[in-house]
């Protein structure tokens, strides 16, 4: 008796890439806007060094932070509500995280006597590059589920017909 063919099963190591395929090409994409935001003369020249670190932080922070929402939500698991109670943990610390290192930004620029200018400068940088890469990495890991989970539901079938 010979068993039907099953679909190979996307493995949780074959979300790494594509998330971090589509969180590169974010970033790409918003460091090309924010360059030309900042050599446009859009920005006063005093706040342009505050668009680049708004730009750099929001990259490590949205980088981290899609790094612990990948970890959380690609752990092999065969309940349905804790992957999403997993996922929903991984935004959460993905966005406290996010908020922590603006929080912090924004504080110590005031310290430092920084005027409006510079802190809005670092204040939308920093909101659109978070928002563009979180929402590239959040695609990327809703595919990979949707794939995981049409694939168990595949195999599932296939046992049932045996």
């Amino acid at each position: 008796m010979t068993t039907p063919a099953v679909e190979p099963v996307v493995t949780d190591r074959q979300a790494a890439p594509r998330t971090t395929k589509n969180c590169a090409v974010a970033t790409a994409s918003v460091g090309v806007v924010v360059a030309a935001v900042a050599l446009s003369g859009f920005v006063p020249a005093e706040a342009a060094t505050f668009v680049w670190l708004g730009f750099g932080l929001a990259v490590l922070t949205s980088w981290a932070g899609v790094y612990v929402l990948s970890r959380c939500t690609t752990v092999p698991n065969d309940d349905p509500a804790r992957t999403a109670q997993l996922y929903l943990s991984g935004l959460a610390g993905n966005f406290g995280l996010q908020a922590i290192a603006v929080a912090v930004g924004m504080v110590a620029f005031s310290f430092a006597g920084e005027k409006f200018p510079a802190l809005a400068a670092f204040g939308l940088s920093f909101a659109a590059t978070a928002l563009l890469i979180q929402l590239a990495g959040a695609l990327a890991i809703s595919r990979f589920l949707r794939e995981r989970a049409r694939n168990e539901r595949d195999s599932l079938a296939g046992d049932s017909q045996n």
